[in-house]
């Protein structure tokens, strides 16, 4: 706990202090709870990879995590908060449980995650980005053009980062920098062609 004159605030993070009522009450108010066993989606910001975030303080969390500290307590810092229903924006509770990285390494490979089975195969550029199609980048123009929706939703829907999205709208290509490697010093006879 924090004493006075330090100008430092007790973390809310690890697991709810004095303000915890009004940290849950403002994250539930994030949430659309669904009826039955179905997910509660999180309405607030989410990262590109679709996972729900929630500010405490000067700290930005995920969302499903702090639905997981608000509803059983404070967790170690190595456990994971990992999904049963491999639904990134669900913060209901009880569909949550607690593993490592390991773990969750497990999980998203038993699940299909990993890289290549997921989803069908692309084009990929030389570090191993998503590059899109011709036909990809028109799609993309199209759907953007229509205001209906936003470069996020593009680009989670195309498994892309917003900065490609961008290009795909501007009709632009990303820039494709060369090696930044200095080239081998000129020799002697090099140097007498030019002069």
């Amino acid at each position: 706990m924090a004493t006075r004159g330090r100008g430092r605030r007790p973390r809310a993070v690890r697991g709810l202090d004095h303000r915890s009522l009004s940290l849950a009450t403002r994250f539930w108010s994030r949430v659309r709870r669904a009826e039955g066993d179905a997910c509660w989606e999180w309405l607030g910001a989410t990262t590109d990879d679709g996972y729900g975030q929630f500010r405490v303080g000067h700290r930005i969390i995920y969302a499903h995590r702090f639905a997981w500290i608000a509803t059983y307590g404070p967790l170690l810092d190595e456990l994971l908060v990992l999904h049963r229903c491999d639904n990134p924006i669900c913060v209901r509770p009880d569909h949550f449980f607690l593993g490592t990285h390991s773990d969750n390494n497990r999980d998203r490979a038993a699940k299909g995650r990993h890289i290549g089975e997921r989803t069908p195969p692309r084009i990929l550029c030389a570090r191993d980005h998503r590059r899109l199609t011709k036909v990809e980048r028109e799609q993309i123009r199209k759907l953007f053009a229509s205001g209906a929706y936003t470069k996020r939703f593009l680009g989670v829907l195309y498994g892309v980062d917003r900065t490609t999205i961008r290009h795909a709208v501007e009709g632009t290509e990303p820039d494709r920098r060369q090696s930044t490697k200095a080239s081998p010093p000129a020799t002697f006879t090099q140097l007498q062609a030019v002069g």
